[in-house]
């Protein structure tokens, strides 16, 4: 579908794959240090590996590095390994700084020629270090809901794109210049595309990436729960997920629908990404078939393909996934859903 503007849902999935953060030297300002050095600021897992990175703009291999703990004592050195290769035209070196054999929790930061530093980072057990960052995440997505069905102590939600319910479908568009270059063409619906996750930054709908969250949560609530004491909403925000999932995929025309909404259609008629706006704004507006705002609140809907047409083995992959952990998960606590997955 590369004839339609996808973004990332990034903020997902940085938000549960949380990875470390640029730093740079105490007291000085960024565009004049030599060395940068990034760690994992969330924390390293006790028994897994252990890497930091060291951008610079000249080579490093061979000389050492140290991990101070909180009073500053150097814990453990090591010399830094080669280049993996550029980080950009300013920093031309990559080093790898791996501290792996070091196992001791604590609250430590990396130290190289005495005078740079990293955040202060810890070492601890998966559950010490991950179950703030998965709380925050979770509490993310249902910030991210749309529909009727959406939580107002987060960020004052109301509901929004109710017209979602009774959908249309239209032909994959074709774009030239960011323009769509023929009029977008009816070709089923309505069909009830409502509920699921905002995409980040913008309030469409994709397929793929929610599919790609729904496994991480499932996958989650499959193995983690020993490791992590999981948030009390994961289970029902993976359950919101799997609702819409479903409503994507038209077993009777054997039809998987990939996209609700579309970022921009032309100078004439505006999309999702040519307005800045609550929401729950979309759905007060008073228009018909031709204004300017039509399918702004009246989303059309995208297919992965022409019913019962073969479809794309990544996309169909994933999205089969998603249904077969459902159906792991909830075997025992509701086997009337894993038998629907």
């Amino acid at each position: 579908m590369t004839s339609i503007r996808v973004n990332t849902l990034s903020a997902v999935v940085v938000a549960l794959t949380v990875i470390g953060s640029l730093t740079s030297m105490p007291g000085r300002a960024v565009a004049h240090t030599s060395v940068h050095i990034r760690v994992n600021q969330v924390g390293y897992v006790v028994g897994a590996p252990k890497r930091a990175f060291l951008m610079s703009e000249t080579d490093l291999t061979g000389r050492p590095f140290n991990v101070l703990d909180a009073a500053g004592a150097s814990v453990f050195e090591a010399d830094i390994a080669e280049s993996t290769g550029a980080w950009s035209s300013v920093w031309r070196k990559t080093h790898l700084a791996d501290f792996s054999a070091f196992d001791q929790p604590g609250t430590y930061r990396i130290a190289f020629d005495g005078d740079t530093f990293s955040p202060t980072f810890r070492i601890g057990s998966a559950r010490e270090l991950y179950q703030e960052p998965l709380a925050d995440a979770v509490w993310f997505f249902g910030a991210q809901r749309d529909g009727p069905d959406v939580d107002s102590a987060k960020l004052n939600r109301q509901p929004s794109h109710l017209a979602d319910a009774e959908a249309f479908v239209y032909r994959t568009p074709r774009f030239r210049g960011g323009q769509v270059t023929r009029p977008l063409r009816k070709v089923g619906g309505p069909v009830d595309v409502s509920g699921g996750w905002l995409d980040a930054g913008d309030y469409l709908k994709f397929l793929s990436q929610s599919s790609f969250v729904e496994i991480l949560m499932l996958l989650g609530l499959r193995d983690h729960q020993a490791s992590f004491q999981a948030p009390s909403d994961l289970d029902a925000e993976a359950r919101f997920g799997l609702d819409w999932l479903d409503k994507m995929w038209e077993g009777d025309t054997r039809t998987l629908y990939i996209q609700v909404g579309i970022a921009h259609v032309n100078d004439r008629l505006l999309g999702d990404h040519d307005l800045w706006r609550l929401p729950q704004r979309d759905d007060r507006l008073d228009v018909q078939p031709g204004d300017r705002k039509y399918f702004v609140k009246y989303r059309p809907v995208f297919r992965a393909g022409a019913p019962d047409a073969p479809l794309s083995p990544n996309l169909a992959g994933r999205v089969a996934a998603a249904f077969a952990l459902c159906a792991q998960v909830y075997r025992v606590s509701d086997p009337a859903r894993a038998d629907a997955c």
